[in-house]
């Protein structure tokens, strides 16, 4: 069955839709992450005054706690227990305190990889859906050559395309083979633009990913 242009075009204007919809979803659920606090309690019996730190920690005196605002890595680590007074035997109480709360900021590491690869995949089959309809428009409006009955698998094939694109590139962005450097936090962030990119351009991505394997694992010489 032979469906008018103008349905097509609507569909994949609700296709674009709710992929925006589920995009802001998830990346509501992502910034709710990345502002969760980590909190533990330190008893500090020797009443000891710790030395200013790092603008994602905090120590709460009248509670007794101490809390981060992202994981702590080895490095961090070692970055807390100088805080505490050169003239002082750094006592069991704190460094258990600091242990824990490494410990717990790490275990919710993973919720936000996979909101990241989530956003990475519906990223790119949004990409995909601004090309399509950049294109459809050029076509039916200035060249006035549209054939979806023709071109339909171009439109509805490329969205799942970019969803592979886009959890591509957030697994290869954990990795040597593509090296994408971005300030700290915004790491993510960065990684998510670069999948709407990837899915607008899926062809020319998939081109050049096709020839990087190749160099990788050789070919026929053809």
């Amino acid at each position: 069955m032979k469906l008018p242009d103008i349905v097509h075009a609507l569909i994949l204007c609700l296709i674009t839709v709710a992929l925006i919809a589920c995009y802001f979803i998830n990346l509501n659920k992502l910034n709710s992450e990345l502002k969760k606090d980590f909190n533990v309690p330190f008893a500090n019996t020797e009443a000891i005054e710790l030395r200013s730190g790092p603008i994602w920690f905090y120590y709460d005196r009248n509670k007794q706690t101490l809390s981060a605002t992202k994981p702590i890595s080895k490095e961090d680590k070692f970055t807390l227990l100088t805080l505490y007074p050169q003239d002082k035997v750094i006592s069991p109480s704190y460094a258990s305190s600091i242990d824990e709360l490494a410990f717990i900021s790490n275990k919710e590491v993973s919720n936000i990889f996979y909101l990241i690869l989530t956003l990475g995949s519906i990223g790119g089959a949004l990409g995909t859906m601004i090309r399509s309809l950049s294109s459809m428009v050029y076509h039916a409006c200035i060249q006035k050559d549209l054939d979806m009955d023709a071109w339909w698998h171009w439109y509805y094939l490329r969205p799942i395309m970019g969803v592979g694109l886009g959890v591509t590139i957030v697994v290869l962005s954990k990795t040597s083979l593509l090296n994408i450097n971005s300030p700290g936090e915004l790491t993510g962030f960065w990684v998510l633009g670069i999948c709407i990119l990837a899915g607008f351009a899926v062809q020319e991505v998939t081109d050049r990913f096709y020839y990087t394997a190749k160099s990788l694992f050789g070919g026929d010489g053809k």
